[in-house]
């Protein structure tokens, strides 16, 4: 998943929908070919040439395989851009797609990315020379307007941002993590996905003691049960920390619609502390 660390303490978090961050979309590819949509914020208006940038090389890598995706400017390949005003044109270097579905997703992923961001129109050029056509056949006789989609599926396949909440072990208060995902969220997915912990870059933990584990997810009209392993209740031996733990699981479970209260369990048997 995509991941902007939103810095500070519990209750100083940045809220999804803050008017200082930007929304844009860039475009990567499934292993189908198909042109998968992921929505980015970002504290600054992200231009064309930035656009691109988070799809290409070493960037575009990183940020696919956070979402199980596929860079569309990878290996040898590069993209040249130049302007005429707000209309783009990419030079594309180094392409070499493997059949005709390959290259239209690729061509589709770039000028959708660069559309998204700002351009009024995209036109393609190979190494420099303008074509009528690409080498499986693809016709760039005309500058690209539009946002197309390739595979059924893909125009379903809108990001959906979630607020992962962690833990600082200094500073002991919670920082959110914002991250999107493809599929539709569930207790279940989000609670692994908090047990996972956070990417080792950002120095948090999910506070958890060691071996504690999430056994069972039920939910029952609004309320969701969590039933953990017996590891879980040694959260107790640090009451601050504890009150953190339980926090960011509360706050992490409040992504899933329908979802108003959270309810603890360890091996089937209610979660109780003299510390809460």
């Amino acid at each position: 998943m995509l991941l902007v660390l939103t810095a500070g303490c519990a209750g100083e978090e940045q809220a999804p929908g803050d008017t200082s961050l930007n929304t844009a979309l860039l475009y990567f590819l499934n292993d189908q070919d198909h042109i998968v949509p992921v929505e980015m914020e970002s504290g600054a208006v992200l231009t064309p040439e930035m656009a691109l940038g988070y799809i290409s090389g070493e960037k575009g890598r990183m940020t696919a395989e956070s979402h199980g995706l596929i860079a569309p400017v990878s290996g040898e390949m590069e993209v040249v851009l130049s302007f005429e005003g707000m209309n783009a044109e990419a030079s594309l270097i180094g392409f070499d797609p493997v059949n005709a579905r390959q290259e239209e997703a690729v061509l589709g992923c770039i000028s959708n990315t660069l559309l998204s961001a700002g351009a009024m129109q995209v036109s393609f050029t190979l190494s420099g020379e303008k074509v009528e056509a690409m080498p499986f056949g693809t016709d760039v006789s005309q500058p690209v307007r539009e946002i197309v989609y390739i595979g059924e599926e893909a125009s379903v396949n809108l990001a959906s941002p979630l607020i992962m909440y962690y833990i600082d072990p200094d500073a002991r208060c919670l920082v959110p993590i914002i991250s999107y995902t493809t599929e539709k969220p569930t207790v279940e997915a989000v609670m692994r996905q908090f047990l996972y912990g956070p990417p080792p870059e950002h120095e948090l933990t999910n506070g958890l003691p060691e071996g504690a584990n999430l056994l069972s997810v039920s939910i029952e009209g609004t309320t969701a049960t969590l039933n953990f392993s017996r590891e879980f209740e040694n959260i107790m031996e640090d009451a601050e920390l504890e009150d953190l733990v339980i926090l960011a699981i509360k706050k992490t479970c409040a992504n899933i619609d329908g979802v108003e209260e959270i309810k603890l369990l360890v091996e089937n048997g209610a979660y109780s502390s003299a510390n809460i």
